[in-house]
C-alpha cells in the first residue's frame, strides 16, 4: 500500500542518516539532524494533506493505511520540528484522529486529539485555527462515541 511505501522511504532515509552519523564530527552531525527535522516536517505536511484529501474523497481504507505511519513520525518529531513547519503538527493530529475514528478506533482518535491539544496549549500555534474543531470532535467522541455532523 502507499502507507507501506511511505514508511519504507522514511525508514531508509533515517537509516542513511544514522549510518553517516556513526563516524561524523558533532558539528556535521548537528547539520544532518537539522536537515532531518526539515525532511520530517515536510513528510508530516505531505502525509497530513494526503490523509485529508483521501478522507474527503471517501477513501477511508487508503487514508487508514497512512495514519499509523503519520502517528509514528509525529511521535518522533512533533516537538522538534523547525518553527515554519511546526504549525502543521496540530492539523496532522486532527486528521489522524478523524481517520482513526472512521476506522472504528476511537481510542487512538482520542489520543491523537489530546496530543494535538497538548501541543496547542504549549504554544504550537497553527496558521489556521484547528483547536475548536479538535475540542468539538473530542467532546463528540466522549459523549456519543463518534462525530455529530451538522450541529
Amino acid at each position: 500500500t502507499s502507507g507501506d511505501v511511505c514508511a519504507r522511504a522514511y525508514a531508509e532515509r533515517r537509516a542513511e542518516i544514522e549510518e553517516r552519523e556513526a563516524g561524523v564530527a558533532p558539528e556535521a552531525r548537528n547539520a544532518d539532524i537539522a536537515l532531518s527535522r526539515w525532511h520530517a516536517g515536510a513528510h508530516v505536511t505531505a502525509l497530513t494533506l494526503r490523509t485529508a484529501a483521501l478522507l474527503h474523497m471517501g477513501a477511508q481504507t487508503a487514508a487508514g493505511a497512512l495514519v499509523p505511519h503519520l502517528r509514528e513520525v509525529l511521535e518522533a518529531f512533533s516537538t522538534n520540528l523547525p518553527a515554519p513547519l511546526a504549525h502543521s503538527v496540530p492539523h496532522a493530529f486532527y486528521w489522524a484522529a478523524r481517520a482513526f475514528l472512521l476506522m472504528g478506533d476511537s481510542g487512538h482518535a482520542v489520543e491523537s486529539l489530546e496530543a494535538g491539544l497538548y501541543l496547542l496549549r504549549r504554544g504550537k500555534r497553527p496558521i489556521f485555527a484547528v483547536q475548536s474543531k479538535m475540542q468539538k470532535v473530542l467532546k463528540d467522541i466522549r459523549e456519543t462515541g463518534g462525530i455529530r455532523y451538522n450541529e
